[in-house]
């Protein structure tokens, strides 16, 4: 099938079916990418640190819960 009929089949550009070639000749295979990864938030360090706090004192601030993490974690 050439690839403009492919193009027509799939309802995409032939640009489209271009890339997957492309993919295909450099990979072997036109399995998807892993989607998304889960990087590591700067505060993830802290969670279990800040939500102690809260479960001890429920009525601190968040100007207070700031200042406690940068005290004792050196996070700012």
């Amino acid at each position: 099938m050439s690839q403009r009929a492919a193009a027509a089949r799939f309802a995409v550009s032939l640009n489209t079916i271009t890339n997957w070639l492309n993919l295909l000749r450099e990979q072997g295979h036109l399995n998807p990418r892993p989607y998304g990864y889960a990087r590591p938030l700067a505060m993830d360090a802290a969670r279990d640190f800040l939500l102690g706090l809260v479960k001890k004192d429920p009525g601190l601030s968040i100007a207070e819960l700031r200042d406690r993490l940068a005290d004792e974690k050196g996070i700012v």
